[in-house]
Parts: C-alpha cells; structure tokens; sequence
C-alpha cells in the first residue's frame, strides 16, 4: 500500500478535556490545515464515515488512509484526534510507519490537571460535552469520583510522554492555557510546524463561538474544593 504524503499529515495527540475541541474548530476554520476530527475509537463515527467513503473498517489500514484522504484540505494537509487509547486500538490494527511514514505529532495538554479531572466529571455525569450541547443530568460534587477521572488523565498523560520519549519523538506541545489566551499565536505555530501558509486569521471570526468555555463559578469552586480535599487526604489533616 502506497504511504501518503507523510509530511503533510498529523496526529492530534489529546486527553479528555484538554481543549482539542477547540482546536480542531480552530484548524478547520484555516481551510488550509485539513478538517481535523475525533474517528477512530468511536464506533458511531467509524459507521458514518464508512457509509460517508464507501469503504469498511475492515481493512483497517485502507480505511484509515481513506479517512486522512478524505478529510484533507485542497492543499493536501490532513489531521486526526487520538486519546492514547484510540491512539493504540489504531497502531495494533495498521502499520503506521507504513501508511503514514514520519507522521507529525501535535500533543494538546492541559497544565492544570484538577481543572481538566473537575471539567471530565462534570461532563461524564450531565452529558454536557460541549457548550452546544444541554445537559441531561445535574452533577454533584465527589472527592471520589473526581480523582478517579484525575488519575485516568495522568494516566494517559503519562503513556502519551513514554510513547514519545521512547520512539524519539519530539511533538510540536500546545497547552490549552497558552491557545486559550493567543490561538492565532498557536495556529501560526502549528503552521509553522507542518510549513503551510496561511492567510490572516481570526480565531473569534472563524469560530463565531461555536465552542465556549464551560468554566463557571461552580466549576472554580470544585477545583478548589478538590485541592483542599486532596490535602486532607494526603497529610490528614482532619480530625
């Protein structure tokens, strides 16, 4: 099977949480740095896009070099969202340095870890995943529940950092604090990064706030309730 066009393809390396929503809005919105989605790993999503190109997942490795195929922009750039997980279902079914030989890395991380674990649980429990979407259940603070989602992020975190550390990769790192106060900045880096042009762009025009932030008072209120509880944990400090 003939490789791609390795140099203009690129893996959006992400957590749950972690702002690569926002970016992918923001790097369709260039119309020059493909249309970036979440596929793989999602079962609903894999069955639209095989009825979408005509092609079954099962031949994977087809599949997988039609979906980049397919979702490129004019100038032949294409990209995809992984978690870790999705990212090792994909690379255990095709051969990656095969189809998609010297692939770039984006790796989208959150710096503030609490905060990504706090917004994980508010989402798993409402439904709410994005500020377009209405939430079918209320959530109620839990110590529990929010360190579960806090150790599977450091978890995926930390298979995302060995995988790259490993196999001698050094991913163009975005944080969500960073692309949250300059994404034109971080978009112009990425282009940088795959060397592809783009024309002057404005975040706040190409998005027309599709994608909002959730953070609200409660919200700051969790996180810091969850640092606190967390230290009490940690050193008992409760009687």
């Amino acid at each position: 099977m003939k490789a791609l066009n390795e140099s203009k393809n690129y893996f959006i390396c992400s957590t749950q949480r972690s702002g690569s929503s926002y970016l992918c809005h923001l790097l369709r919105a260039t119309n020059v740095l493909g249309r970036p989605g979440e596929i793989f790993g999602k079962a609903k999503a894999i069955s639209n896009i095989e009825r979408k190109i005509g092609i079954s997942s099962e031949n994977y490795e087809l599949f997988a070099k039609e979906v980049f195929r397919h979702w490129r922009s004019s100038n032949g750039v294409s990209g995809v969202k992984v978690h870790y997980h999705q990212f090792e279902e994909l690379v255990s079914k095709v051969r990656l340095g095969k189809i998609f030989p010297n692939i770039k890395f984006i790796f989208i991380d959150r710096d503030d870890v609490v905060a990504q674990a706090v917004s994980l649980y508010k989402a798993r429990v409402s439904g709410k995943w994005s500020s377009d979407h209405n939430a079918i259940r209320e959530a109620v603070y839990s110590y529990k529940e929010i360190k579960s989602c806090l150790d599977i992020l450091v978890s995926e975190k930390n298979k995302w950092k060995a995988f790259f550390s490993v196999c001698g990769i050094n991913p163009l790192r975005i944080s969500y604090e960073e692309l949250e106060v300059a994404p034109e900045r971080k978009v112009s880096l990425i282009c940088s990064y795959l060397n592809v042009d783009v024309k002057e762009f404005s975040a706040e025009n190409a998005l027309e706030v599709k994608i909002k932030k959730q953070r609200d008072v409660e919200t700051k209120e969790w996180i810091d309730r969850f640092r606190q509880d967390s230290i009490n944990d940690w050193f008992k400090t409760n009687d």
